[in-house]
């Protein structure tokens, strides 16, 4: 027997080169760059994920809470448990320490976050498109991001940083309301616009990034300015999706290249995302014991992090796909095949 999926839609590739392209600022922003970098990276790499998130967002295809809330139980919170299982168990074997207690109040410390906060940003999110009109939404989005502002000045953490979905929400609306005109934009802009538009959005970004007083960071609760956030964020948005277009349409051989690593980065967001610092803590604790250190213990672990990478992205999408919330369709045939992507935002919308 094999399994596969049946009648997949086509994907919109250069939302999977952003994806990609998010993917890889997240893994690069954990591997210890300097604090400008980071700071640039942190001013817009998670409002990406919202964004796409609510630009794949269809209310057409859910025709009641309920059938969102099963979809989003298996396509989210299952693979959460799933990589939480598997960072407790590196965590113990590498430190003898098993903190199932506090994962299971507070939630996850690693970059496993942002996929709560998503659950909980997509089901409060289908509540309000379903019931009100797009200006009320519109409205009430922004109510909810100044109150998510105004938690950040006060410093309150819910568990499974619940307080981030007052923000996110924001982004995820953006990219939900805004998605038709932007993909209308994208389709009709030439190339002189793009190079154009690409020098001022990422200037935008650099400009509000650096003018603000704190690092924009949704996991630990800070923001810094207000206005400067949303400008940063939405402006480093808008240049990976302007750059996005542009590497889906380059016919070169190194826009191709680029393109075919980035549409298989963003194909498997989800298995990266729960798997980079599972990795890394491991690496980090193997090259100490070795006494490698230096540039040397850097390349070495950099490379060897995106060969185990590749390694469980194989591994789970065709032996574990039901813990990566895929599914699949039994065919007859004579082997065990699936759906080749496990992403956050393409498959589970």
């Amino acid at each position: 027997m094999e399994y596969s999926n049946v009648q997949k839609p086509k994907r919109v590739e250069w939302l999977d080169i952003a994806k990609g392209i998010g993917i890889l600022l997240v893994v690069l922003g954990h591997s210890g760059p300097s604090a400008k970098i980071s700071w640039w990276i942190w001013s817009f790499h998670m409002p990406l994920f919202f964004v796409i998130s609510g630009i794949l967002f269809s209310i057409d295809k859910y025709p009641s809470f309920g059938v969102l809330f099963t979809k989003r139980n298996s396509g989210l919170i299952r693979p959460y448990f799933f990589f939480v299982a598997i960072s407790l168990l590196v965590e113990y074997l590498l430190n003898s320490t098993f903190g199932i207690t506090s994962v299971l109040i507070h939630g996850s410390g690693l970059a496993l976050w942002f996929i709560p906060v998503l659950y909980l940003t997509e089901l409060f999110y289908y509540l309000l498109r379903r019931y009100l009109s797009d200006l009320l939404l519109i409205g009430c989005l922004v109510a909810l991001s100044l109150i998510g502002f105004y938690l950040t000045i006060l410093g309150i953490r819910f568990p499974y940083n619940a307080q981030a979905v007052f923000t996110a929400i924001a982004f995820y609306g953006f990219g939900n309301l805004g998605s038709q005109k932007l993909k209308l934009f994208l389709k009709a802009i030439n190339k002189l616009r793009t190079s154009l538009l690409l020098i001022i959005f990422i200037g935008i970004n650099f400009i509000f990034c650096f003018l603000n007083h704190g690092r924009f960071d949704l996991f630990k609760n800070e923001m810094g300015n207000y206005l400067y956030v949303y400008l940063s964020a939405l402006a480093g948005c808008m240049f990976v999706f302007l750059l996005s277009n542009a590497l889906d349409h380059n016919t070169s051989i190194f826009a191709g290249f680029c393109k075919r690593i980035f549409v298989y980065l963003g194909t498997n967001t989800l298995v990266i995302l729960g798997m980079h610092q599972v990795i890394k803590l491991a690496l980090v604790k193997i090259f100490s014991e070795l006494n490698i250190n230096g540039v040397l213990s850097l390349l070495g672990r950099q490379l060897l992090l995106w060969v185990f990478l590749m390694i469980f992205i194989y591994l789970f999408n065709n032996y574990l796909p039901y813990f990566i919330g895929k599914r699949q369709t039994l065919i007859k045939t004579g082997r065990n095949k699936t759906n080749p992507v496990a992403s956050v935002g393409s498959n589970l919308n």
